[in-house]
Protein backbone atom coordinates (compact mmCIF):
# COMPACT_ATOMS: atom_id res chain seq x y z
CA UNK A 1 0.00 0.00 0.00
CA UNK A 2 2.89 2.39 0.60
CA UNK A 3 3.81 2.20 -3.11
CA UNK A 4 0.37 3.23 -4.36
CA UNK A 5 -0.07 6.75 -5.67
CA UNK A 6 -2.79 8.75 -3.96
CA UNK A 7 -5.79 8.99 -6.24
CA UNK A 8 -8.03 11.92 -6.82
CA UNK A 9 -11.66 10.91 -6.42
CA UNK A 10 -12.89 12.94 -9.40
CA UNK A 11 -10.81 14.63 -12.09
CA UNK A 12 -12.80 17.21 -14.03
CA UNK A 13 -11.38 17.46 -17.53
CA UNK A 14 -11.79 21.16 -18.17
CA UNK A 15 -9.89 23.36 -20.58
CA UNK A 16 -6.81 23.95 -18.41
CA UNK A 17 -6.43 20.26 -17.59
CA UNK A 18 -6.80 19.27 -21.25
CA UNK A 19 -4.26 21.88 -22.41
CA UNK A 20 -1.83 20.62 -19.77
CA UNK A 21 -2.35 17.05 -20.98
CA UNK A 22 -1.81 18.18 -24.60
CA UNK A 23 1.51 19.72 -23.59
CA UNK A 24 2.70 16.42 -22.08
CA UNK A 25 4.23 13.96 -24.55
CA UNK A 26 3.02 10.80 -22.76
CA UNK A 27 -0.62 11.92 -23.03
CA UNK A 28 -0.30 12.93 -26.71
CA UNK A 29 1.36 9.60 -27.49
CA UNK A 30 -1.41 7.66 -25.75
CA UNK A 31 -4.23 9.90 -27.01
CA UNK A 32 -3.23 11.50 -30.35
CA UNK A 33 -6.42 13.58 -30.62
CA UNK A 34 -4.96 15.87 -27.92
CA UNK A 35 -2.36 17.14 -30.41
CA UNK A 36 -4.97 19.41 -32.02
CA UNK A 37 -4.81 21.61 -28.91
CA UNK A 38 -1.12 22.31 -29.54
CA UNK A 39 -1.87 24.05 -32.83
CA UNK A 40 -3.52 27.41 -33.16
CA UNK A 41 -7.01 27.53 -34.62
CA UNK A 42 -7.25 28.23 -38.35
CA UNK A 43 -7.25 31.86 -39.48
CA UNK A 44 -10.72 33.33 -39.91
CA UNK A 45 -12.17 33.71 -43.39
CA UNK A 46 -12.00 37.14 -45.04
CA UNK A 47 -14.62 39.11 -43.18
CA UNK A 48 -14.47 42.57 -41.71
CA UNK A 49 -13.20 43.20 -38.22
CA UNK A 50 -10.27 41.81 -36.31
CA UNK A 51 -11.40 38.18 -36.38
CA UNK A 52 -11.19 37.78 -32.62
CA UNK A 53 -14.65 36.29 -32.30
CA UNK A 54 -13.96 33.78 -35.06
CA UNK A 55 -10.63 32.77 -33.47
CA UNK A 56 -12.38 32.23 -30.14
CA UNK A 57 -15.11 30.20 -31.83
CA UNK A 58 -12.51 28.03 -33.60
CA UNK A 59 -10.62 27.44 -30.33
CA UNK A 60 -13.89 26.50 -28.60
CA UNK A 61 -14.71 24.07 -31.41
CA UNK A 62 -11.26 22.46 -31.10
CA UNK A 63 -11.74 22.00 -27.36
CA UNK A 64 -15.22 20.58 -27.90
CA UNK A 65 -13.85 18.08 -30.46
CA UNK A 66 -11.29 16.86 -27.92
CA UNK A 67 -13.97 16.49 -25.24
CA UNK A 68 -16.19 14.56 -27.69
CA UNK A 69 -13.24 12.28 -28.50
CA UNK A 70 -12.70 11.59 -24.80
CA UNK A 71 -16.37 10.76 -24.24
CA UNK A 72 -16.32 8.42 -27.24
CA UNK A 73 -13.23 6.47 -26.19
CA UNK A 74 -13.42 2.76 -25.48
CA UNK A 75 -13.77 1.57 -21.89
CA UNK A 76 -10.15 0.36 -21.90
CA UNK A 77 -8.89 3.76 -23.06
CA UNK A 78 -10.95 5.50 -20.38
CA UNK A 79 -9.41 3.23 -17.72
CA UNK A 80 -5.93 4.00 -19.08
CA UNK A 81 -6.67 7.75 -19.01
CA UNK A 82 -7.84 7.57 -15.39
CA UNK A 83 -4.72 5.61 -14.44
CA UNK A 84 -2.47 8.18 -16.13
CA UNK A 85 -4.30 10.99 -14.32
CA UNK A 86 -4.23 9.18 -10.97
CA UNK A 87 -7.99 9.52 -10.67
CA UNK A 88 -10.72 7.14 -9.60
CA UNK A 89 -13.26 8.86 -11.88
CA UNK A 90 -13.15 11.51 -14.60
CA UNK A 91 -15.78 13.93 -15.85
CA UNK A 92 -15.99 15.72 -19.17
CA UNK A 93 -18.56 18.37 -20.10
CA UNK A 94 -19.12 19.36 -23.72
CA UNK A 95 -21.65 20.90 -26.07
CA UNK A 96 -23.51 18.56 -28.41
CA UNK A 97 -26.16 19.92 -30.78
CA UNK A 98 -26.73 22.96 -28.59
CA UNK A 99 -27.08 20.94 -25.38
CA UNK A 100 -24.56 20.65 -22.57
CA UNK A 101 -23.66 17.02 -21.96
CA UNK A 102 -21.80 15.84 -18.87
CA UNK A 103 -20.27 12.37 -18.73
CA UNK A 104 -18.59 10.81 -15.74
CA UNK A 105 -16.66 7.57 -16.10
Amino acid sequence: MADEKPQVRLMVLEESALRSMAATAKFVTAFPFLAVLNSSPPAPAGRGGCGGCQKNRAATQQMNQVKLAISGMSADDKVRLKEMLGAQRARVTYNQNGRVVEKTF
